[in-house]
């Protein structure tokens, strides 16, 4: 499971924090809409790479979790 990291809490030493707890990525709020579904894809081409499976797989809004306006609007 790649886990992208999304916070308020963006200096430096948290992202390195949130890295080397194994986050796929960080991004800092707030956060342009555009470039969070752009970084959600390219994990899931990473995802898609790794595992080279044939099953599909499931649609962005299926993956995201939280009920901020910020995440509906996605």
């Amino acid at each position: 499971m790649k886990i992208l990291v999304l916070s308020g809490q963006s200096d430096r030493l948290n992202v390195q924090h949130a890295l080397s707890l194994g986050a796929a990525d960080f991004l800092p709020k707030p956060c342009d809409a555009e470039l969070l579904r752009a970084r959600l894809r390219h994990q899931l081409t990473i995802l898609e790479a790794e595992t080279a499976s044939r099953t599909p797989l499931r649609a962005t809004e299926d993956l995201l979790i939280g009920t901020s306006v910020g995440l509906q609007t996605l």
